[in-house]
């Protein structure tokens, strides 16, 4: 839509100029239609930018072995030790990481 708009935008400019008959009132309409077309995309794309940030999944949990912990696991997949204390351990780092990384 807006590429549609800047080309109409200067198909309008040079006919109005080839016929000698530029009407300024016409380009500054057309110009804030388009202005107001960028603004919005411009919002739309910080709305989208916040949603996806938001809708990131935190890491997954990872036994001290570095094989991925499955939810609810009560022991490691792959070396078999209890997991309960490496989790907790990992989401208080995690948690600490996002307070530096995100201040207020």
């Amino acid at each position: 839509m807006r590429e549609q708009r800047v080309r109409d935008l200067g198909g309008l400019v040079l006919e109005m100029v080839r016929r000698d008959a530029f009407r300024e009132d016409l380009v500054y309409e057309q110009c804030s239609e388009l202005i107001g077309i960028e603004e919005r995309i411009q919002e739309l794309d910080a709305l989208l930018a916040t949603a996806t940030a938001v809708r990131r999944t935190p890491p997954a949990a990872r036994c001290s072995c570095g094989a991925p912990i499955l939810w609810g696991s009560h022991f490691c997949a792959n070396c078999g030790r209890a997991v309960a204390a490496d989790t907790e351990r990992q989401a208080d780092d995690a948690s600490a990481r996002d307070e530096v990384e995100r201040p207020e």
